[in-house]
């Protein structure tokens, strides 16, 4: 799919923007429509997920070496709709799950996605349950913890407390992320 010229530009702006000196961490959080490895912009044009941290790889731009980058990013990822499932237990559930990402990351990069590769993710008339709990997290005392326990809990009570309403009653959505981060951070922490 080819890349159109407003979204080329975008990317210029964003690269213009990664050339400013930066602090310990770059945040974006990127709403839209989107499909597997790309996000619409507002135009409805499509802006590839692989670009954006191309622009942001310490190879690219010399600013961002050493900075963590750090992506939520609210859009469908396929059409599949997630029924969920049924867990019983009296004990913690283990968790395993595989995921794999066609996205090359810079060092330092995490990504966040409001569902799993494949599925849709949800919203309603007052917004995206995914950055509706990440909010509600950041303004408790949550956001002192380091980002992977965030980003565990966030996943937690999505795929505990959320089910669709309406035509799609019922279906579950599933947060995922994928990272490369060589450290801890600690991005939301008040002191």
């Amino acid at each position: 799919m080819p890349v159109s010229r407003r979204a080329e530009e975008e990317q210029q702006g964003t690269g213009s923007e990664s050339k400013m000196p930066q602090g310990e961490c770059f945040i974006s959080i990127l709403s839209s429509h989107g499909q597997e490895g790309l996000i619409y912009d507002f135009y409805g044009e499509p802006v590839f997920l692989k670009d954006l941290c191309s622009i942001l790889d310490p190879r690219n731009s010399s600013n961002m070496e050493g900075v963590a980058k750090l992506f939520f990013v609210q859009a469908c990822r396929g059409e599949e709709l997630d029924k969920g499932v049924f867990i019983e237990t009296d004990s913690a559930p283990g968790a395993s799950d595989a995921f794999s990402l066609i996205l090359h990351l810079p060092r330092d990069t995490i990504i966040m996605f409001a569902s799993s590769e494949g599925y849709v993710a949800f919203q309603n008339p007052a917004g995206a349950v995914f950055l509706q709990t990440l909010c509600d997290l950041l303004e408790g005392q949550e956001r002192n913890l380091e980002l992977n326990k965030i980003l565990t809990r966030l996943n937690n009570r999505v795929a505990n407390d959320f089910h669709s309403q309406g035509a799609y009653e019922g279906y579950k959505e599933m947060p995922c992320y994928t990272t490369n981060l060589t450290k801890e951070l600690y991005p939301f922490r008040q002191f």
